[in-house]
């Protein structure tokens, strides 16, 4: 059983040279910084794609890249899954073969069939891979990955395009496939979520501009300016599954209700009982009080959990039922005297909720 993998190296880069130098060890280590940091770059080094000017890239006790040594194994040699952000599949071959490409002859049918029903891919199994959603293309692509019983696990942003439903009950499945001794595959994962990398990781490496900044415990690293400034980059919004409980058609709205229960009015969608719901951190406000004759319909009482510093303000972490992101100004903590443990409300207009 691999342990640890260690990634060393610097590869010259328009228009910078990037320089890592971290260990990758059982569980899910995280690669978390603003786009154009090197993140994907980073993955295709350790994959093989891509060749360093120097350095060193083990799993385990094999070296599969070594400048010194002169070592450089090929990609099919180095027994890694790689789940790039195209998902790649060939063209020539249909679900099913997609999925047993590369996998080892030893392939049982019952890891088979629980890797097809945990991503919900039984029914793509006949179809080619020419007539697949991007959703359903990253699924059979990270099928594939797992079940070439690799060494080492590379995903690149692994649950785009998946809708929030699917990608709750893939996430406890992620967990598994790094942490629990029956699959206990090391993985460096790639996201731009911050509530997913919460979720997944053991470790998290902050990246900016080719270099290392950060590497630590997901509950402190995640809160550094830095990842939260790359949070920001790509839309920090709330995201969440949620239940119908009543069509106000009339209104154009609905009243939804979370797992974690929350329960909020949405914008109406006919035809799902449930729907993803996307908030952004900005579109919320704060009182100190619970206000009362306003036309927003969504006022929820929660408690602050945590405040960090972001890039022109502050973002609160709410619990409310499910974890709310709240972007804020600095004036706006001071004069409220928003600290940890307040009790507060948060207030939206049903408009501002995007459902899907």
């Amino acid at each position: 059983m691999i342990e640890r993998a260690a990634v060393r190296f610097d590869l010259p880069l328009p228009p910078f040279v990037l320089s890592v130098d971290f260990g990758i060890g059982r569980g899910t280590t995280v690669l978390f910084g603003p786009s154009g940091a090197g993140k994907t770059t980073l993955l295709e080094t350790i994959a093989g794609i891509r060749r360093p000017a120097s350095g060193e890239i083990s799993i385990g006790d094999v070296v599969v890249f070594s400048s010194s040594r002169e070592i450089d194994l090929p990609p099919e040699r180095r027994r890694i899954g790689w789940l790039p952000q195209d998902a790649l599949l060939f063209p020539h071959l249909g679900v099913e073969r997609n999925l047993r490409f590369g996998a080892p002859p030893r392939l049982s049918a019952d890891r088979f069939r629980r890797v097809v029903d945990v991503l919900e891919i039984g029914p793509l199994l006949g179809r080619h891979t020419t007539a697949l959603s991007g959703g359903e293309r990253r699924r059979v692509a990270l099928g594939r990955a797992i079940l070439s019983e690799p060494r080492l696990l590379l995903l690149d942003e692994p649950l785009a395009g998946v809708d929030v439903a699917l990608r709750q009950r893939l996430l406890p499945y992620l967990r598994r496939i790094t942490q629990d001794p029956e699959w206990a595959t090391p993985t460096l994962l790639v996201t731009h979520d911050l509530a997913e990398a919460r979720s997944l990781a053991s470790v998290v490496v902050l990246l900016d501009g080719g270099t290392v900044i950060g590497q630590g415990p997901p509950e402190s690293t995640l809160m550094l300016p830095a990842a939260l400034a790359a949070a920001e980059e790509m839309g920090l919004d709330n995201v969440f599954e949620a239940r119908v409980v009543e069509r106000l058609a009339a209104d154009g709205v609905m009243r939804v209700r979370s797992v974690g229960g929350l329960e909020i009015v949405v914008p109406n969608t006919e035809g799902r009982d449930v729907v993803s719901v996307r908030i952004g951190a900005s579109d919320v406000l704060v009182a100190t009080r619970r206000p009362e004759g306003l036309s927003a319909q969504n006022v929820v009482a929660g408690r602050i959990a945590e405040i960090a510093a972001a890039p022109r303000g502050r973002l609160l972490r709410v619990a409310a039922g499910e974890e709310m992101w709240v972007k804020v100004t600095a004036r706006a903590v001071s004069d409220l005297d928003l600290e940890p443990g307040r009790e507060i409300f948060l207030i939206w207009k049903a408009q501002s909720s995007r459902v899907s």
